[in-house]
């Protein structure tokens, strides 16, 4: 069901920690007549692997393909020197505790494209996809839930906190300038704020500023 890739993962840079990152308790302190809540949760950092590794991963820029089918066989090269791809499982999580069990893959892209991020997120029991994620504008990605039950399941979710995750392009935890939620779906907002968590174990640069030190 998941692809070969998934069992040559290498480590992030820093473990996982259960408290609440420092982006988030910003967001916390942005945020007015809204119950104060991390509807991430359970995660899970699985690993980290190259871009020649992953070549399959869904919403791939067609640029990426093309460029390195020229290259022939130095194609993983160039795979290669255009990002990495994160691994990542969490639960969705209501306020009354329903879970939706999701594993999520993003490739951060080439800052030298102005790429956005790209990759997918699964059911994690079935491999059912949930939603994408495209590299859609300048350092732009574009999240986009597939409607259907899954998403029912939180749009009466009163998240306010997610509304507030739009700090200065300088001053969030991303190498991609912004996120767009194409229907603007409350599981759409959490799959960002799931990617915000992930990114701030990627680097000293985050995990620093925006998580724990």
């Amino acid at each position: 069901m998941w692809p070969e890739c998934i069992n040559e993962l290498s480590p992030y840079e820093y473990a996982y920690r259960e408290e609440t990152p420092k982006f988030l308790k910003q967001t916390y302190e942005r945020t007015e007549n809204g119950e104060l809540c991390n509807p991430v949760q359970n995660v899970s950092l699985l690993g980290i692997c190259k871009t020649s590794l992953f070549k399959d991963c869904p919403n791939m820029p067609e640029h990426h393909i093309e460029n390195a089918a020229d290259e022939g066989d130095e194609e993983d090269e160039y795979y290669d020197d255009i990002g990495r791809y994160f691994w990542m499982d969490f639960d969705a999580t209501t306020k009354t505790g329903t879970t939706l069990p999701l594993r999520m893959v993003f490739n951060e892209g080439d800052a030298d494209c102005n790429d956005g991020f790209w990759g997918a997120v699964w059911k994690r029991d079935s491999g059912v996809l949930v939603a994408n994620i495209a590299s859609t504008g300048d350092c732009q990605a574009t999240i986009t839930a597939n409607a259907g039950a899954e998403v029912e399941l939180f749009e009466e979710e009163n998240l306010t906190v997610l509304d507030n995750l739009e700090p200065e392009d300088d001053d969030k935890p991303l190498t991609c300038a912004s996120l767009v939620y194409s229907n603007g779906f409350v599981l759409e907002k959490i799959i960002g704020l799931a990617i915000m968590i992930c990114s701030i174990h990627t680097s000293s640069q985050f995990y620093d500023v925006h998580g724990y030190a």
